[in-house]
Parts: C-alpha cells; structure tokens; sequence
C-alpha cells in the first residue's frame, strides 16, 4: 500500500457504580462503529509497453460512477474481547549467514521494497531506481518494467492480487499533486490508469486501496485545509473496471486512511485531521450495505483482514504495539494478545498467521519478525542475525515466509535481500526460546 495517510471521539465518562459503567460501556460499544492468491509458474513476466497505456484522460473526465449508497444499518457486536493467558510456545529462528546463503536473494547498494513472487520472478520497487522491476530468482537480475510518468515525480509499489498488481505515480516525492493508479495485468501485459486525481479530486496521501477477488476497493477524502470535505469508498469490478460508489459520508469529521478488504468485507480506520485521539475501527459488509462494530478499546488503528479474521493495534498507529486483537467475524469472539517483545510497530495477518516486526536480541539494532499462529497460539520469531536492519516488508503464501530487508554497514555502504524461508524450516529448526530486549 502507498503511504497514502497513511472517529470515535474520546470520552470522559465519570461513573458512580458499576451498572451505570456497564451502562455506558454498552452504549459506547454501539456508538463506535490479500491474501495474493497462488500463482502459476511464468518464465517471465508478460511485457508491458507504458507508452501504450490505457488511459482514462482519453474517456471524457465526467466518466460515469454508479452509486449503490444507501442508509448505513448499524449493528452492535457485544462479545467482549478475552486476553490469552502467555503460555504460548515461543520459539526462535536464527536466520543467520548460512540460511541467507541457502533461502535469500542479495542486491548491493540497493533497497528493495514489496517484492511479490509470479512464478520464478518477483515484481518489487526499487528505491534507487524509482521503478517497478521484476527480478529472476535464478540469475538474481533486474530488469525495469514501469517509471513515473511525471518528470521528476515517484512511483509507489501498491497491491498484489493474482493476475494484478498496481502502482501509483506522483508528480512530486511529497504527494500533493497530481497522481495516477495503474493497474496492471501480468498475464496479458496491460496497464490500465484506473483511477487518477482528475477524477477523484484527493491527493495520494489520502487515498488507499485493497483487492478482493476480482475486485479493487478504492478510499478517497477531501479536505478544505483540516476540514474533512467527503470521504467515499469505491469498487472497481477488474473484469469490466466499472466503478460504483458504495460508502458516502460528506459530513463526517473523520477520514478513512486504512482500508482492507476480505470475502466482501472491509476493515477501516477512521481518523480525524491534526487530532491526537479521534480515530476508531469499522467494519463493513459490502453486501449487506452495513456496519458492524468491533470491539474495540482506544486507542486502535491499523486493521488488516483476511476472511474470517480481522487483527489491529490496541495502541495508536506509530506507537510501540503493546497488544493486539485478533477478532473472528463468524462467532463474534475476539482475543487479546499482549506483545512481549519491545519496539515493534507494524502488523498484518496473513495465511492465518499474525505478523510483527521487533527490536529484540541484547542489540538494540537487531531487528526480528514475529510470526503468531492464530490456529494454536505459537509464536516464531524470526531473528535476522546482522545488526542494523530494516524490515522492508514480510507475508507468508504457499508455505513460505517472505521477507525483504535493508542491512547497512554505514549509511552509504547497504544491501538488499529478499529471502523465501520455507514454513516447514521455520517450524522444525526453531529454538524454544525468544530472546526480549528490555
């Protein structure tokens, strides 16, 4: 996803007895509202000719939306969240040299972000370059298949969801200008603009997209200064790229910076400009045109869903995660995680495992990825033995570990590695134990 931006208001409540607590609480409960698919084995990747892209600007501006808004329905979930008991198995991997030699890619002098494995290559961006390159896991080569189209602008590595993946071009590093979204389609080559701010009238930074099989969830806002202008959630249908308007709200307070979406499911984060402590979690049933309510404590933020499960952050987007929630959306039951490890920030859910990032280890500069199995609770941790890592991105498809990270040895000497660790090699040759820095 683009860091494109990447509200329940806080109350104060003052209770004289544990029934009106309850009282409140209730009331507060109902105020408050991809996995890329496995992909066939390709030589390369289909050649894509960006001068012949599909353009929208050549589709009259006034293109057509259709809307299916309706009245939101509200609805309460009152299953309160259970926080697990820390008895879990907690194990370590030491992805030390020897593994790196064996399951990893290098790439001196350069940092490489969202690498998705197509068959026997990735698409992945590379910072240096500012491009979207696809790179041969047997020879470990690049090879350049989109630029901005913006002189001097950058482009932005999105989503992945079998055949399509997209991008976004800015016309300046800050993202407050013109921007383009490209879809493209690694079967037959085609590049298509799907959406652009001519169209939309937000900036990058406010936008955010998510696949769902077959289709592409798609959040904009406006704003006039802080004031939130309109806030709208779109589906793009890939098999024709017909946009509908499905969630409309112009007089809230709130944006929605996070969408994530799953089996006709969104997961939002609403978030409300220049504030502190406005932000609150929702989820939505596209085909039922309604809101559920999480159970959510404040603050909460960066929600990720994978059909049945939605997982966030019990603490605000950059701060230190301290505990998570992993809520099920078929029986309503939720659980809460405490995070042992320190400094960790980020957290995704994919193939039924929950993934963190840490600082862990007696270095301070040791960075590991915390693996939690949502079937039966076991923690891995994968340490990433050299010292002064970036963790670029980490996902778990077809029972690999993929990770991308950037180890410097000084600011300018650095590489890039890409390394698809086998989930069998992770489960058999993990130690019991997990090192926790203080």
């Amino acid at each position: 996803m683009t860091a494109l931006s990447d509200s329940g208001k806080r109350k104060e409540w003052h209770m004289t007895n544990k029934y009106r607590l309850i009282l409140i609480f209730l009331s507060l409960l109902f105020l408050s509202s991809c996995v890329p698919q496995h992909t066939k084995t390709e030589n390369h990747p289909a050649e894509v000719d960006d001068k012949a892209t599909i353009n929208p600007t050549d589709i009259p501006p006034s293109i057509e939306i259709t809307s299916l808004v309706e009245t939101e329905v509200i609805t309460t979930t009152l299953v309160l969240p259970t926080t697990e008991p820390q008895d879990e198995g907690k194990n370590t991997y030491y992805l030390d040299q020897d593994r790196m030699d064996q399951f990893c890619l290098s790439f001196p002098q350069l940092q490489i972000f969202k690498p998705r494995k197509v068959g026997d290559y990735y698409i992945a961006y590379v910072e240096e370059q500012n491009n979207i390159s696809s790179i041969s896991i047997k020879e470990g080569t690049l090879t350049s298949l989109h630029v901005s189209e913006f002189p001097g602008g950058r482009l932005h590595p999105n989503e992945f969801e079998y055949p399509w993946y997209t991008y976004s071009v800015t016309d300046s590093p800050q993202g407050f200008g013109d921007w383009h979204l490209h879809l493209v389609n690694v079967e037959d080559g085609t590049n298509t603009i799907i959406a652009q701010r001519e169209q939309y009238g937000s900036y990058s930074l406010h936008n955010d997209i998510s696949f769902d099989h077959g289709n592409l969830f798609f959040v904009s806002s406006t704003f006039d200064g802080t004031k939130v202008l309109s806030r709208k959630v779109y589906v793009i249908d890939l098999s024709n790229k017909e946009t509908t308007l499905i969630i409309e709200n112009p007089h809230a307070d709130t944006y929605m910076s996070i969408i994530s979406a799953s089996n006709g499911y969104l997961a939002l984060e609403h978030d409300a400009p220049k504030s502190d402590v406005d932000f609150y979690l929702s989820l939505y049933d596209v085909d039922n045109k309604r809101f559920i309510d999480l159970p959510q404590t404040f603050p909460a933020s960066m929600p990720d869903i994978e059909y049945p499960y939605v997982v966030w952050k019990n603490n605000k987007r950059f701060d230190q995660l301290e505990s998570f929630t992993v809520h099920n959306i078929e029986t309503g039951l939720s659980s809460v995680h405490e995070i042992t490890n320190s400094y960790s920030v980020n957290i995704s859910i994919s193939n039924r495992f929950v993934i963190t990032d840490a600082l862990t280890g007696g270095d301070p500069l040791r960075i590991s990825v915390i693996v939690h199995s949502i079937d039966n609770d076991d923690i891995y941790e994968i340490q990433i033995v050299p010292n002064d890592v970036r963790l670029n991105d980490a996902y778990i498809d077809n029972e690999h570990v993929t990770l991308a990270f950037t180890s410097f040895t000084t600011v300018d000497n650095y590489s890039s590695y890409i390394c698809n660790l086998p989930l069998e090699d992770l489960f058999t040759k993990s130690v019991e134990e997990i090192e926790v820095s203080q």
